[in-house]
């Protein structure tokens, strides 16, 4: 008796070990997640804020810089 109770007690602590470290690996997917939505959003934003006319004056400055 005193032996199953001690095998019992055993697993009981390796399945709360598995669940908090798939639960810890949840979070920091959650968090890796998150941070690249972020980093996407700030990407966009960035994109958004380059003007056409000035994308091309650059171009025509670098082709004036080769000739």
């Amino acid at each position: 008796m005193y032996k199953e109770g001690r095998e019992y007690q055993r697993c009981t602590k390796q399945i709360r070990a598995a669940q908090s470290s798939t639960s810890r690996l949840e979070q920091e997917q959650l968090r890796g997640s998150f941070i690249e939505d972020q980093i996407t959003d700030q990407l966009r934003g960035t994109v958004k804020q380059i003007r056409p006319e000035r994308v091309k004056c650059v171009r025509v400055g670098a082709q004036l810089a080769n000739l």
